[in-house]
């Protein structure tokens, strides 16, 4: 697996900015450059040479996104829904 997000390859370091990791070597990406400047991405580590899938037009629709799964997921007194145990 990967240690860490520096270790993009380097076609894609320039064009994607890590933003969260799966802890299996996979990353949710910001697009820095056109056509798709600000989109989130999937970078799947065994795609390597291009993203896996978009995950969200906007950096701003991917954290609704994450929010939304976050207070599905979590209960108030934080332990996790049964339903995702």
């Amino acid at each position: 697996g990967y240690d860490s997000m520096a270790q993009l390859p380097n076609k894609l370091a320039g064009q994607l900015l890590p933003v969260r990791d799966d802890e299996c070597g996979d990353y949710d990406c910001v697009v820095v450059k056109p056509p798709a400047l600000g989109a989130v991405v999937f970078w799947d580590h065994e795609k390597f040479d291009h993203p896996a899938f978009l995950m969200s037009g906007s950096f701003t629709s991917y954290l609704e996104f994450l929010v939304a799964q976050l207070v599905n997921v979590y209960q108030r007194n934080g332990e996790m829904e049964p339903s995702y145990d």
